[in-house]
């Protein structure tokens, strides 16, 4: 959960009426063959800039009226254009079956999401002729008088949606003060009336944290830090969804985890033990001799991509991370000591974990092996779907 909110603390989220960040996409779909991918590329149009997913529910409820918008405005000089983060294989299937109007964009490394601050789809960033970013709204809101005034380049009369870390209060009352603790779990809300695609999830320092769409096993894991592969539960435990919010006082986060899970254990009557089991890890070992110590403030310059891996000022954790992923998600155990920031660029094939290896050595001066461990096991002896009146 730490990681998770520093990660949130760091997202940089873009200002309405100053010059929108630039667009970084890998391919371009349903455009002309001299479609520009860059922002700089399509100055003297307006942009409608939709993030989006075809996991997203709420973003598929609003393709009708986006292509309903883009069908309204054909000819004139605005441009509507969908990114996604996901595999662009995935991204044409879902094309074959249903229609978009505008041009796709593949975002395969979530380069433009990072730049944009994006927590959670949908979310419509409207930048005007000029590339001044004038607004983040919900897709629903962008209505014909919207576009007319963005084609115009005028600052927008209205902000629907104010241009901040969206942290959205789950349960609040307008005109009451906000709450000190509060703790909430309910079935989830579609995302049609929620606003936040399931998955979503949201923090701040002193405040709330919230979860939309989730598991009860998925916020098991936020409260006890525990690998997916390490709960044993019922099947239903891995499938309903819920939305929940924990609140404490300015200062508490500490007590975020404790609250969540006292919560979870009385709203599913939960009976929890603890079981340690051997399972198979890779352990990461070496000096990393082919790692230079960086003198610089720890920055963001980190850059997986499939098969490759660099980082400038980046900590021991990102490698880790990416290791597990390219292990197929086998837990990666840290013993190389290395503390501090690095610079570094590794390549391997990507698929294959002996090529890894080899690159982690040769590359990096660091070992990866194989090896049998005793991981501590959350077994659910007891959980009961709860009913609301």
């Amino acid at each position: 959960m730490l990681s998770f909110i520093s990660c949130v603390a760091q997202n940089v989220t873009p200002t309405a009426n100053k010059k929108a960040p630039e667009v970084q996409i890998n391919q371009v779909l349903q455009a002309p063959a001299n479609a520009s991918r860059t922002l700089a590329g399509l100055r003297g149009k307006a942009v409608v800039l939709e993030f989006w997913a075809t996991w997203c529910g709420g973003c598929i409820e609003a393709i009708p009226h986006l292509n309903e918008m883009a069908a309204q405005f054909s000819g004139k000089p605005v441009v509507f254009l969908s990114i996604t983060d996901e595999n662009v294989g995935v991204v044409q299937a879902f094309l074959q079956k249903r229609q978009m109007s505008g041009w796709v964009g593949i975002d395969a490394d979530g380069a433009t999401f990072t730049k944009y601050g994006i927590l959670a789809r949908p979310q419509t960033i409207l930048i005007d002729p000029s590339g001044v970013l004038r607004d983040a709204v919900e897709p629903r809101q962008v209505t014909a008088s919207l576009i007319d005034e963005l084609i115009a380049g005028k600052a927008l009369v209205k902000t629907v949606v104010a241009i901040k870390p969206a942290v959205a209060s789950i349960s609040s009352n307008k005109g009451t003060p906000p709450a000190l603790l509060q703790c909430l779990i309910r079935p989830a809300a579609p995302a049609a009336i929620s606003g936040y695609s399931p998955g979503a999830v949201f923090g701040k320092e002193g405040g709330e944290i919230a979860y939309y769409g989730v598991t009860a096993g998925t916020l098991l894991h936020y409260a006890k830090n525990i690998r997916f592969d390490r709960m044993v539960a019922p099947e239903w435990f891995n499938q309903n969804l819920y939305d929940a919010s924990i609140t404490v006082p300015a200062g508490r986060e500490d007590l975020r985890n404790l609250l969540l899970e006292q919560t979870l254990t009385a709203a599913f009557s939960l009976k929890i033990k603890t079981e340690s089991r051997p399972v198979s890890v890779y352990v990461l070992n070496g000096n990393g001799n082919g790692m230079h110590v960086s003198s610089a403030a720890p920055s963001r310059g980190f850059h997986p991509h499939p098969g490759q891996l660099s980082g400038v000022a980046t900590p021991m954790g990102a490698v880790i991370a990416t290791v597990e992923r390219a292990v197929g998600g086998v837990e990666v155990v840290d013993e190389t000591g290395l503390g501090g920031y690095y610079n570094f660029d590794l390549h391997w094939e990507n698929g294959n974990v002996d090529s890894l290896r080899t690159s982690l050595h040769d590359q990096l001066g660091l070992t990866l092996t194989k090896e049998i461990r005793q991981r501590d096991f959350l077994i659910i002896e007891n959980a009961v779907q709860p009913t609301t009146l």
